[in-house]
């Protein structure tokens, strides 16, 4: 799975995708999965966050670049303006994005960026936070992954909101056990707890089981609906 190794995520989404709306999916108006099926489609909007890790990556290193705990804006390439802070011990960098155009991309709120090198932890934090890339609309009041690069942990707590051609709805996260990933090679995740959109995820390499509405099953990991499998296409 990996997707919980974040140690940078980024300020854009790539989930484009294409489709007819038969090909839509989207939770519940009340926000909470009522059946397992419910609660695997629902798996899919962390594809969303395993897509976001390049764009941020590069604007942060730019950042350290500076040696400078001072403010500074810097103009976005079609308009608005990123603001950028650097701490005095190079461990934390804060982000202003306002009405941030660059591309087909528009970025606006504050992410938080925390990295430790002594612990191998880093921490993201988003702050009303909204993105649209190439039609695909993100946003999240608070949100905040963190991670452990040297005990491959990741914890993921906060709301997210998706609207793409293929996929929309709303979740909120939170983890009830750090989740580790696997060690033997495969996408999978060890062992960890979490909840999302009212649904608990025990995981227990190679399966999960998920507790939804009045509902427990256990299933193999790979039965999770965890991403589209290309930007374009709604195929899974």
């Amino acid at each position: 799975m990996k997707i919980y190794k974040l140690t940078l995520v980024v300020v854009a989404l790539f989930l484009v995708g294409c489709g007819s709306d038969d090909d839509k999916k989207s939770t519940s108006d009340e926000n909470e999965a009522k059946s397992v099926s419910e609660a695997k489609n629902n798996f899919k909007s962390l594809s969303a966050l395993s897509n976001m890790n390049k764009g941020l990556s590069s604007l942060s290193q730019n950042a350290k670049m500076q040696k400078s705990s001072k403010s500074q804006t810097y103009p976005c390439s079609n308009g608005g303006t990123l603001s950028s802070s650097l701490s005095a011990d190079e461990t934390v960098i804060n982000m202003v994005f306002n009405k941030c155009k660059h591309g087909n991309s528009y970025i606006d709120g504050e992410m938080v960026i925390t990295e430790n090198e002594t612990t191998y932890t880093s921490k993201i934090v988003m702050n009303n936070l909204t993105v649209n890339d190439a039609g695909t609309d993100f946003f999240s009041k608070k949100f905040v992954v963190e991670d452990n690069s040297a005990e491959y942990w990741s914890t993921i707590d906060g709301d997210l909101k998706i609207g793409s051609k293929c996929f929309t709805g709303k979740f909120d996260f939170k983890t009830l056990e750090k989740m580790y990933d696997a060690q033997d090679n495969s996408d999978n995740i060890e062992k960890g707890k979490m909840v999302l959109n009212g649904a608990t995820y025990t995981f227990n390499n190679p399966n999960v089981t998920i507790e939804a509405g009045s509902e427990t099953k256990t299933i193999s990991q790979a039965e999770l609906e965890k991403e589209f499998e290309s930007s374009t296409s709604c195929s899974q």
